[in-house]
């Protein structure tokens, strides 16, 4: 078949029912049409085409051409397309035996498929319904028979579409969740749209008008959506289905960056309203597990809330979340308003003034319009009602205030009092309220807004080591924290605090021994005013001296250059804080702080080091208080044999000699013992730049025996 009878056929099947004239123009346009020296470009108007190719034609043929033009049907018919594929075709068409080894074809029959039976089955296919001859399975399709070889042309491009709309409906049902329902529905309507525009087809149509008119704009779209949820079904699972859709939207094709647009706004409007619930009022509204919040089943301890209950998933976090500090921003929103209603039930238990204030605590925000790029005003409602409720009702700073007052006995005129009434009362009973009663009427550790007196937080305990010789040291302070605090300041916390004051305890009730053993003995020392011991007197005053010194200076550094300036700091902090991520970061530090820079606990060698220093000089100094005690006591005894007259006296007086020769001896002894521990003390801290205030301190201590 050359090219004029193709031409002729052609004019004939796409403009039926035309006058011979008509026809015979047709011909002549086209023919034209096919001399021109055109690329091949997509399909436009006839208009535009005319208006395009008058500038290629030859003068005399342009009157005719809008003559032509004003005949053509105003119907989409696709005939400058197929003019397009005419024109880059050879001359002339061979008729050649059908090769039945075809791609794509697998014949189950070897008979020929006529035209007009290929058009009825693709038409039902068009139109999403299933075929007796072509089966689409794996992206490809099968012919029961055989077909005309220039029949193939058409039936693929035909069948492309066909496969397209199997594609789409191989997705149903298989992308999971509200944003896999939502992509699905995208992709369904662009399907849905071009079967709608596929209903008007009818049989009569010729295998050319239906490719015509299959593939036209509208298969754009449909390609597009195939292409996309073909993308997605062979994606990996755990592939985030937003990068998908976000490298579709940057895709080569403007068809398939629309639809993915598309898909990925209808994506991120259902995500939204998820991120919503959650950001707004706290709730978890994810039936299908999407969100990257989750909360967790198990049981979780209350010190423990915060950081646990609800926690993040990043593999859940969406592409359009941009950075982790976004996502930690939302995660935070939601857990704020779940942890007011966390604190409301717990007040409501207990009653009191907390849960008057708790009733008409705001427990979601009152903005009700979500908008993501918003997410930091949201952010900052919920955390401040939660700081409001954490540093007001709970009171957190009072908290803090009391444990640094008492626990870490910053507080001297409490230490005095405890150390004086645990000698007079000689056990713990009722110990506690009648010290804190004689000292703190002060309103500063009483909640204005609840009336909360948080020194009844405070207790005392004795360790059993001690309860036999029942030493003031055998004191414990406790800190009996309210069920809503144990939420912000853990056990392990607290446990840090109660560390670090026993350790200033110690040092404290050395230094209170130290004192109340000279008083002692100088009482003791009047009572023999007839004998001569001076020489006791000034190696035991000298040494004294140099003890009470260095154990002052010691506590010193550790309450003032320490203790306070690291509450100081976190007080600060509390004040200034305004999320309670940063809250409780800064609370753990300052326990960690402490402990480390009081060396209660540590791994560095150094620091275990001046651990261990410290802990020999402060055995020294017990056992010389042990020797003061020993032989004030023995003076007591001589004291007492010396008010009786029937005494001996020279007797007397040699017991006394012994006495005090020991006594010279355990001074001397304890001189060097505390000399050579204060000594290795010391030179630790010329090693350490971190002790260079205790250093300094301890100075003059050293210097006091060296330069001698």
């Amino acid at each position: 078949m050359n090219k004029n009878e193709l031409l002729n056929q052609l004019v004939d099947n796409m403009f039926k029912g035309i006058s011979n004239n008509e026809r015979e123009r047709l011909v002549k346009l086209c023919k034209t049409f096919c001399q021109a020296q055109l690329q091949l470009h997509n399909a436009h108007a006839i208009i535009s085409w005319s208006h395009k190719w008058k500038k290629q034609l030859k003068p005399e043929t342009t009157n005719e051409l809008d003559v032509i033009v004003k005949k053509m049907p105003s119907d989409k018919l696709q005939i400058y397309r197929l003019l397009d594929l005419l024109k880059f075709t050879k001359n002339t068409f061979v008729i050649t035996k059908a090769n039945p080894e075809f791609s794509r074809v697998t014949r189950k029959s070897r008979h020929f498929i006529s035209e007009n039976q290929l058009v009825s089955e693709l038409i039902l296919l068009l139109k999403g319904g299933k075929s007796s001859i072509f089966t689409i399975q794996n992206y490809q399709y099968m012919i029961d028979g055989l077909i005309m070889p220039h029949h193939i042309n058409c039936v693929s491009k035909i069948m492309s579409n066909c496969i397209c709309i199997d594609t789409l409906n191989s997705i149903i049902g298989k992308l999971y969740g509200i944003v896999g329902q939502s992509v699905e529905t995208v992709l369904q309507k662009e399907k849905n749209e071009y079967i709608t525009e596929m209903q008007s087809l009818t049989s009569e149509m010729s295998l050319l008008n239906l490719m015509a008119y299959s593939c036209g704009p509208i298969k754009q779209s449909l390609e597009a959506a195939a292409f996309i949820a073909y993308t997605i079904l062979n994606s990996d699972e755990d592939e985030d289905i937003f990068s998908i859709l976000k490298s579709a939207s940057n895709h080569g094709s403007p068809a398939v960056n629309k639809v993915a647009q598309k898909c990925f706004n209808e994506a991120k409007s259902a995500y939204t309203d998820i991120v919503c619930d959650w950001v707004l009022y706290g709730r978890l509204a994810d039936p299908y597990n999407e969100f990257f919040v989750l909360e967790n089943e198990e049981h979780i301890r209350s010190c423990d809330w915060w950081d646990n209950q609800y926690y993040i998933e990043p593999i859940r976090i969406p592409s359009f979340v941009k950075s982790d500090t976004l996502a930690a921003q939302i995660a935070s929103c939601g857990r704020a308003w779940n942890f007011i209603r966390y604190f409301k039930r717990i007040a409501m238990e207990n009653g009191g003034a907390r849960a008057s204030l708790m009733l008409h605590a705001q427990t979601e925000s009152l903005e009700k319009n979500f908008d993501l790029n918003l997410l930091s005003k949201y952010s900052n409602e919920s955390m401040k009602n939660v700081l409001n409720i954490v540093k007001n009702i709970i009171w957190l700073p009072g908290h803090i205030k009391t444990i640094t007052d008492f626990i870490l006995l910053r507080r001297g005129d409490f230490v005095v009092s405890l150390f004086e009434n645990f000698l007079h009362e000689g056990a713990p009973i009722s110990l506690l309220d009648h010290v804190i009663r004689d000292i703190c009427q002060d309103s500063v550790y009483i909640n204005k807004r609840t009336s909360e007196n948080t020194t009844l937080c405070i207790d005392v305990k004795m360790t059993a080591r001690n309860e036999i010789d029942n030493s003031p040291e055998a004191v414990i302070l406790h800190y009996n924290a309210p069920t809503d605090l144990t939420y912000i300041l853990d056990d392990s916390i607290i446990d840090s605090y109660i560390q670090v004051g026993r350790l200033i305890w110690s040092l404290k009730c050395c230094e209170r021994r130290l004192l109340m053993n000279w008083q002692n003995s100088r009482l003791s020392a009047s009572s023999f005013s007839k004998i001569d011991f001076s020489d006791t007197n000034v190696l035991q005053s000298a040494l004294r001296f140099s003890i009470i010194t260095a154990v002052r200076s010691i506590s010193e550094f550790f309450t003032m250059d320490v203790i306070s300036v690291i509450q100081r700091e976190l007080m600060i902090g509390i004040d200034q804080a305004d999320n309670i991520d940063k809250l409780l970061s800064l609370i753990r530090m300052s326990a960690n702080k402490l402990k480390l820079e009081t060396f209660v606990t540590c791994n560095i060698q150094k620091f275990i080091d001046f651990q261990n220093a410290l802990n020999i000089l402060l055995n020294v100094v017990n056992d010389y208080n042990i020797i003061e005690e020993d032989f004030i006591g023995n003076l007591s005894e001589l004291e007492d044999m010396l008010a009786d007259n029937s005494a001996d006296f020279a007797k007397l007086m040699r017991e006394y000699r012994e006495i005090r020769s020991e006594f010279n001896f355990n001074i001397s002894k304890s001189k060097g013992d505390f000399q050579d521990a204060l000594r290795d003390l010391y030179e630790l801290t010329l090693v350490s730049p971190e002790l260079w205030m205790l250093e300094s301190r301890l100075q003059f201590c050293v210097a006091h025996f060296i330069n001698k």
